[in-house]
């Protein structure tokens, strides 16, 4: 599946350029005809692609059932505040105060 970048005329585009080994470009550009498609467009594609992996796995939190159980319950019956919580709750209503 090739991700498509869209581009128009007033789609402003930045160039990225790379210095590689010889045998990994050579390696590249076999993947790249093996697809039918240009050098530069497989690995914009494979960039994407990889790009979109990384900023999944960093954004979604993945909970075991029971790690999602304690938290849903913390959520429902939260402990009461503690001296930390308490003074952090008051910086915050006196920063927020004049706001």
């Amino acid at each position: 599946m090739a991700v498509r970048v869209a581009s128009t005329p007033k789609t402003k585009t930045k160039k990225i350029s790379a210095t590689l080994p010889a045998h990994v470009h050579e390696r590249l550009e076999e993947a790249a005809a093996w697809r039918g498609v240009a050098l530069s467009e497989f690995l914009v594609d494979a960039a994407v692609r990889e790009a979109e992996q990384v900023i999944e796995r960093e954004r979604i939190i993945r909970l075991s059932q029971e790690d999602a159980k304690l938290i849903f319950s913390l959520m429902k019956n939260p402990p009461p505040p503690n001296a930390a919580m308490k003074k952090a709750m008051q910086t915050h209503k006196r920063l927020t105060r004049d706001s």
